[in-house]
């Protein structure tokens, strides 16, 4: 009875606000449920325990990157790993292969055929630690990194850890294929793809493929005075696969990789350096520190003074080629520099070489995986 002393604007208006507050918790449960989708984590199904699991259902410190991932975070080496996982260091070697670290434990051993700290896997079998890091992904299913000792699972020489790198597997009744190209500084050609295509209606083949060219962007310097474009690079990847169902419980896949390099990369940068002009055995080639007499100067905390290092050239007194040749009589004594007087460019892209470097690579690898389910077991790969 009390509305009817209201006007039909009052009641109208009470009616809006009626329905606003009826839609409002609507519109609340939409955004909290969009809120909750972000916060949700995707799932990523890794094979860190030699079966298919969900990531976060693995006990085992593990970083996964699918191809998503790899494109958002610009991953196309093995090198970049490192600015996206703690505890991950991975760099060129001394005259050898690549170094991984993980946690500090790393193999420092100046030789090829020294053991790993290190596991690294394509497809979960071994392969050199220097591939993994040379080469491009490209047509990956996902990147797996497991953190901490693992001989259990994948056996010696992974003290430190284990990369896992899997490669995508053909895709059963999908037609798909992928190019990207791009080209950039110093006619910086790449070129990656992939194509899927259904063998029947159990099988399936894929082939992908990967190629780089860029010109060299260094110069090297030749004893005669001659110069050459250095730290170029030309090569390429060809992978096909094949696979399906046998049976509803037996599935396989079969793959063929080729890859080619042939560079003029270096094996490190320019180095800088300040002639260390100290008699033998106290020649060091360059001086990292201020010298005072034949100790360094400290500051007043101890710590070595430290300097902008120069461009000049390391003293051969201070170096094992000297030292060694000193020895062998082919020097007149100790602390004869035969770089005396001699200065590097101020160019940080130009130095002196006495050979144009030279990166040869070449690699065939055939792989096969058979897969079987049984009663009351989960599925294991062979």
């Amino acid at each position: 009875m009390k509305f009817t002393r209201y006007s039909s604007s009052i009641l109208l208006a009470g009616a809006s606000a009626l329905a606003i507050s009826i839609a409002a918790p609507a519109a609340m449960a939409q955004d909290e449920e969009a809120a909750s989708d972000a916060r949700t984590l995707n799932t990523i199904v890794v094979t860190t325990q030699k079966r298919d699991e969900s990531i976060q259902d693995v006990p085992i410190a593990v970083s996964a990157f699918d191809p998503e991932a790899l494109d958002r975070l610009n991953i196309s080496t093995g090198q970049d790993l490192q600015f996206n996982i703690p505890n991950f260091q991975a760099s060129q070697g001394n005259f050898s292969a690549g170094s991984i670290s993980i946690r500090g434990i790393a193999n420092a051993a100046v030789g090829a055929s020294s053991d790993a700290a290190v596991g690294t896997h394509i497809n979960g079998v071994p392969a050199s630690g220097s591939f993994v890091l040379e080469t491009e992904f490209y047509d990956m299913e996902r990147i797996e990194i497991l953190r901490g000792p693992q001989g259990t699972l994948y056996g010696r020489n992974a003290t430190g850890g284990v990369l896992n790198a899997v490669t995508a597997k053909p895709q059963l009744g999908e037609y798909s294929g992928k190019i990207d190209g791009s080209y950039g500084e110093f006619s910086n050609k790449k070129l990656t793809g992939f194509l899927n295509v259904p063998v029947g209606e159990n099988f399936a083949a894929r082939i992908a493929g990967f190629y780089l060219k860029r010109d060299g962007y260094s110069t090297a310097i030749l004893p005669d005075g001659s110069s050459n474009k250095v730290d170029g690079r030309d090569l390429w990847a060809l992978r096909a696969t094949i696979g399906g169902d046998l049976t509803e419980r037996a599935s396989f896949w079969a793959s063929y990789e080729r890859y080619e390099e042939d560079s003029t990369r270096t094996r490190s940068t320019k180095q800088l350096c300040t002639k260390d002009d100290r008699p033998f055995p106290f020649n060091q080639g360059c001086v990292p520190f201020e010298t005072d007499g034949l100790g360094y100067a400290r500051n007043a905390d101890g710590s070595p003074v430290e300097i902008a290092p120069g461009f000049g050239t390391v003293n051969t007194a201070g170096t094992l080629g000297g030292v060694l040749a000193s020895s062998l009589g082919l020097y007149s004594g100790f602390g004869v520099d035969s770089n005396a007087g001699a200065t590097t460019s101020t160019d940080l892209r130009e130095f002196k070489t006495n050979l144009i470097p030279e990166f040869n690579a070449k690699s065939d690898r055939l792989q096969a995986e058979f897969q079987y389910e049984m009663d009351n077991y989960p599925t294991r790969s062979v």
